[in-house]
């Protein structure tokens, strides 16, 4: 192997020197025997703790690599410092607007760290960094400034390795159906991949009777009034919400007392009837729509979830402890059996993450589906 780069002997005698001396130093190192002699030489060497002499500096090999361990993994941590950060930023950033003019300059970059050769970046910052604007030592160990140059040159090809797997990951998870609700939703670009701490009010409006529950949809908020058994909207605009409307069409009314409500397009409510048996309702543009769960008497409830990208409608039972599963058309399609839904007032699923959530109290509760 130590001849794939060219003669070994070249690098350890003077150019004078004769060929004939050069042949001898060859056969005297085994250079000339076959090779597979020389790898099982080799191997034989290792498995006694003999890795040989260096060629270069003729001395024994291990205890110069040895040595050499604490400034390697000094450099190496240098430049996963430098490199997860900026790749993760770099992935981040492209995988926001893919396909955007943004998003073809940075994939550029990272395809340009994966691609360059390490050797010949080195070189090109040790001529321009140390050697011509002399910011840093072109060589040497000592201070940190002696590890930035190297770190650098290791630090591009990860950073450009890195970038690609987070923006992949991330253009992947912004598909998934839970981000597609959220936009769907109303939910600004912004809110989607970060956490806003800024505040937008509905004032409190004296025509409420009572609200029990509130859903957003499509940039519009909606509220479930329990009292004056009617769903109010308020559609969104650009500076916020515009005023209150009736969204149940004439004459429509809510038969019972209103539990909660979900929206994906339809809205639906969840209501208690005088017999105290729960009951799901349909609504389609302001007008209620004929539905009946089928496939099971007992039906409790305190809190019902669904979205545009579901195909089932799932209630939290928290007295009999239990999710049960409901598809859009009513027929039952199963239940979830858990301690933890009698604690929980509120719950949210993902049938894309394969997984149903309850809120209680200060903890969220996972179920896989």
């Amino acid at each position: 192997m130590v001849q794939l780069v060219g003669d070994p002997v070249s690098l350890m005698v003077k150019s004078e020197v004769t060929e004939q001396i050069r042949e001898e130093i060859r056969e005297s190192l085994g250079l000339n025997d076959p090779l597979f002699v020389r790898f099982f030489r080799s191997l034989g060497g290792w498995i006694q703790g003999d890795f040989g002499d260096s060629l270069w500096q003729r001395a024994p090999a291990l205890p110069l690599a040895l040595r050499r361990i604490p400034n390697t993994l000094f450099l190496t941590a240098v430049s996963f410092t430098i490199a997860v950060p900026i790749a993760l930023v770099l992935g981040m950033f492209s995988a926001i607007k893919p396909d955007s003019w943004l998003d073809r300059a940075l994939t550029a970059v990272s395809l340009a760290g994966v691609s360059i050769a390490d050797f010949w970046l080195g070189l090109m910052l040790i001529l321009v960094v140390a050697v011509e604007l002399r910011w840093l030592p072109t060589s040497g160990f000592g201070g940190i400034e002696y590890g930035i140059l190297p770190a650098l040159s290791l630090a591009f090809r990860p950073i450009g390795r890195v970038a690609q797997v987070a923006r992949s990951a991330l253009v992947q998870e912004m598909e998934r159906p839970y981000i597609l609700t959220a936009r769907s939703k109303g939910l600004t670009e912004a809110g989607v991949v970060q956490t806003s701490n800024s505040k937008l009010q509905v004032p409190t409006d004296s025509e409420w009777g009572g609200i029990v529950d509130m859903e957003i949809w499509a940039g519009n908020i909606y509220l479930l009034d329990g009292q004056k058994q009617q769903i109010w909207v308020y559609r969104g605009t650009d500076k916020g919400f515009g005023s209150k409307s009736a969204w149940l069409g004439e004459g429509q009314v809510l038969d019972g007392e209103a539990m909660g409500m979900t929206v994906d397009g339809n809205i639906w409510v969840m209501t208690k009837a005088q017999d105290s048996r729960l009951k799901i309702q349909k609504y389609s543009r302001g007008v209620g729509q004929e539905f009946e769960v089928t496939g099971m008497e007992d039906l409790g409830g305190n809190a019902i979830y669904t979205d545009d990208a579901a195909e089932k409608l799932y209630v939290l039972d928290e007295r009999g402890g239990r999710v049960v599963v409901i598809g859009k058309t009513g027929g039952y399609d199963g239940q979830y059996v858990v301690e933890q839904a009698k604690e929980a007032t509120d719950i949210v699923a993902d049938e894309g993450g394969g997984k149903i959530y309850l809120l209680a109290g200060s903890k969220i509760w996972e179920i896989q589906l």
